[in-house]
């Protein structure tokens, strides 16, 4: 593909999203964890937790991948995020009980889902808006009828 192809998944859009949507949800887990009675050294937990697992949020943009494939990149680095941090979470909670295990686990899982929701919107909409570009095309690149005799 060119960068000039209009089917090109626009992989720097994509990113800024996510981007905000990371800042957005390390807020929330860690508004998360101090709401539901956990102490600062949770919330300083939940922060690193949900910025290494966030790493996996832009997968999707350092990959090479066709748009034929890129909605499932997606999925799988979304499902992958939400997974390492919930998993971080559980380790750490176990290995902290001071930390108030719940309140981390919880915390994490609302920054999770939130980022989730977001990828999942930002998603559809670049993936619908490449279909009606594709469609266009198609249909301008259609070849007028022959006149019968």
């Amino acid at each position: 593909m060119t960068p000039a192809d209009p089917l090109q998944i626009p992989r720097g859009t994509f990113g800024l999203w996510m981007a905000v949507a990371t800042a957005c949800a390390l807020g929330v887990g860690v508004g998360g964890v101090k709401l539901m009675g956990g102490s600062s050294g949770a919330a300083v937990a939940a922060l690193w937790i949900l910025a290494v697992a966030s790493v996996l949020t832009f997968g999707p943009v350092l990959f090479r991948v066709g748009r034929d494939y890129w909605g499932v990149v997606v999925l799988f680095c979304g499902a992958g995020r939400a997974l390492v941090a919930l998993g971080i979470a559980y380790l750490v909670g176990v290995q902290n009980p001071a930390f108030a295990p719940r309140a981390l686990f919880l915390g994490i899982a609302a920054a999770a889902l939130l980022l989730l929701i977001v990828e999942t919107i930002v998603t559809i909409n670049i993936l619908s808006k490449i279909e009606r570009r594709r469609e266009a095309l198609k249909g301008s690149a259609a070849p007028a009828p022959s006149p019968q005799a």
